[in-house]
């Protein structure tokens, strides 16, 4: 199963084209996504804010545009995606955003600040160095703070 890259748009924009919002930036940081994940490893899904009153899709070879709408923010539906999805493992998402970055984590999905790094090799412990597992029982940890020590739970 190929793996989603799923580009936080605007955020990248404001990074890498002097924060210009227009149809020709989206065009070249989908030419600079696509040129990253030509090893055919990641499906790219780019994400932004706004385009209409509802949110829409464009499908484009090998890549797929998503707007927000009116209604919703780009990092809610950012998220949305990772909750929907069938493995959540299979997420890398690209943001700088700090609070979209511990949201994605939570979900068990991988964030990573700059576009560029995806390729790079890291440690797993280093991309989800402050993710928080939700299948962790709430119960244990309170017995645990509780009786001083995971030995005596």
């Amino acid at each position: 199963m190929k793996k989603i890259l799923i580009v936080d748009g605007y955020n990248m924009l404001g990074r890498s084209f002097k924060k210009s919002f227009d149809e020709q930036s989206r065009e070249k940081l989908l030419s600079k996504v696509k040129a990253v994940t030509a090893s055919g490893k990641y499906y790219p899904v780019l994400v932004f804010d706004g385009k209409g009153k509802s949110s829409s899709r464009e499908k484009r070879p090998g890549a797929e545009i998503i707007f927000s709408g009116e209604k919703d923010e780009a990092d809610d539906l950012i998220v949305k995606l990772i909750e929907n999805g069938c493995k959540k493992n299979i997420y890398t998402v690209v943001t700088a955003d700090r609070l979209l970055s511990k949201r994605c984590k939570y979900l068990g999905a991988s964030v990573v600040s700059k576009l560029e790094n995806v390729l790079k090799k890291k440690k797993k412990a280093e991309i989800n160095d402050d993710k928080i597992n939700p299948n962790v029982n709430l119960d244990y940890w309170l017995k645990v703070f509780k009786k001083g020590g995971i030995d005596e739970v």
